[in-house]
């Protein structure tokens, strides 16, 4: 139970943006399955977040009429 007290602190940390997050995590830490799911869908969120600024998303570049380049 200690383990899951520690990580709910660094979570709640880390999620001070996220609206409603602390109540689910509080709820989900009495079940393992749904704590496991709700850490899986925080890591997305910030994977997703950080992806962002950095400009990491595909642009079509048009080399001729009929031919389209994806570029990172």
């Amino acid at each position: 139970m200690r383990q899951e007290k520690s990580a709910y602190a660094r979570i709640k940390r880390q999620l001070k943006g996220l609206k409603g997050a602390v109540k689910l995590l509080k709820k989900a830490l009495s079940d393992r399955e749904s704590f496991k799911a709700i850490l899986l869908k925080i890591t997305l969120i910030k994977e997703s977040e950080n992806l962002k600024p950095n400009g990491l998303f595909l642009k079509k570049k048009k080399i001729k009429k009929s031919h389209i380049k994806l570029s990172v």
